[in-house]
């Protein structure tokens, strides 16, 4: 965005004032401060200027549907651009696209005396009939009906097995129908990684790591082979496990791991808290590394066709080519939300801080490091915007889902 400037000297204050009605009616209201700078309080509500690729325009939501019975949203998960399922701080929603937003079903997973957020992304069957989701709670992982919501199990009791921990890792869901997550340290300081049978909720075989959190960084490739990353100390770690055992290996010890690896076409991918990309094979081969930022990566990478784009907190958008950046966008009120990209590789972030200053957040659509188009919600963004056929979706801190358009 471009920085504010202030007014070069008293006859220059007679040109800006002659353009205020000009500018007001092109861009919203303009005030002059007492400290003689140009503020722009952005458009009429619903449209946000752009200035990308020399051009000028506005962009507006397709719809918006408050919800406050959401509050946060942390993740959305986009079912066949049908429904859109929410993990929120008051448990896993089900919206409704075809009716902009309409709440289907909910899953409350606390009052509003005790909430319980459910942090990560759900994960569905392959027939999109059950949702499976982790929880900041002992109680740490659930099935639901993804029709009703109606509970199908929920872990965290002598009836299938005490997980110990909370967990804000998505859980990762194999060919055999076993469900993978990780969970912090308990109260004996060790981490848990669990293999669950989704169709019952029964424990299928368990792993101790001493001393180690897991957060958000769990991951299964084409052929069942889970990546975890962990930490410790400010000690990182990547491990791999397969079958038949799924004992933990590891293959990779970086700066503190927290966000999920990319996994695909031989390769490994991670961010770590140090803003450093590192790409490894499946065994743990070291291809390429890569200073993205200085700040922690807490989201996955995203491939296309050769190009991995990534997200760095109070950083930015950064696209790399192996150990080489190919361009790379300031956001610098990014905190958790993740990159989504689209079929034309316009690249998706939405922030916490304002698109134009004061309260609410923002949502930018970036290609190739130009600004399409940018959109000021009615506050701040945690989650990482996901994208369907025609509309990119985002949530809000306060509950608000919004359909926008992709970039042309």
């Amino acid at each position: 965005m471009p920085a504010r400037s202030p007014l070069p000297s008293a006859p220059a204050i007679f040109l800006v004032t002659a353009l205020l009605s000009l500018l007001t009616a092109c861009t919203g209201r303009v005030e002059l401060s007492s400290d003689a700078e140009i503020k722009f309080d952005g458009p009429p509500s619903g449209e946000t200027p752009v200035s990308g690729d020399g051009g000028s325009s506005t962009v507006q939501e397709l719809w918006s549907k408050p919800a406050s019975q959401l509050g946060k949203v942390h993740a959305i998960v986009n079912k066949d651009d049908q429904q859109l399922i929410v993990s929120s701080d008051t448990g896993v929603h089900v919206l409704l696209v075809g009716s902009q937003g309409n709440i289907r079903c909910s899953a409350l997973t606390g009052t509003n005396q005790f909430q319980v957020p459910v942090k990560a992304p759900a994960t569905l069957d392959a027939a999109g009939n059950t949702i499976y989701y982790t929880r900041s709670s002992e109680k740490c992982l659930g099935a639901i009906k993804a029709q009703s919501c109606n509970a199908e199990w929920n872990i965290g009791g002598e009836e299938y097995f005490d997980c110990k921990a909370a967990s804000d890792t998505q859980p990762a869901l194999l060919s055999d129908g076993t469900l993978v997550l990780g969970t912090v340290a308990d109260a004996t300081n060790k981490a848990h990684v669990w293999g669950v049978t989704a169709a019952s909720g029964q424990m299928a075989w368990h792993h101790e790591l001493d001393d180690h959190d897991i957060h958000r960084s769990v991951a299964a490739d084409a052929s069942d082979v889970v990546y975890l990353g962990a930490q410790v100390s400010g000690v990182g770690r990547l491990y791999r496990l397969a079958a038949p055992d799924f004992m933990p290996s590891k293959i990779l010890e970086a700066n503190r791991i927290a966000a999920p690896p990319f996994v695909g076409g031989g390769s490994v991918i991670v961010g770590d808290w140090s803003g450093v990309l590192h790409a490894i094979d499946g065994s743990g081969g070291k291809k390429w590394e890569l200073p993205a930022g200085q700040e922690p990566i807490f989201s996955a990478p995203v491939e296309r066709g050769g190009t991995v784009v990534v997200a760095v907190s109070l950083n930015g958008i950064h696209a790399t080519q192996g150990n080489k950046e190919v361009w790379s966008f300031p956001v610098t009120g990014v905190q958790f939300s993740g990159v989504a990209v689209d079929a034309n590789n316009t690249v998706y972030i939405g922030e916490m801080e304002a698109c134009s200053g004061g309260p609410g957040g923002c949502v930018y659509a970036v290609r190739d490091g130009k600004l399409q188009w940018r959109f000021s919600t009615d506050s701040g963004i945690n989650a990482t915007p996901t994208v369907g056929a025609n509309a990119v979706y985002v949530g809000t801190q306060t509950g608000t889902i919004y359909a926008l358009p992709l970039a042309p």
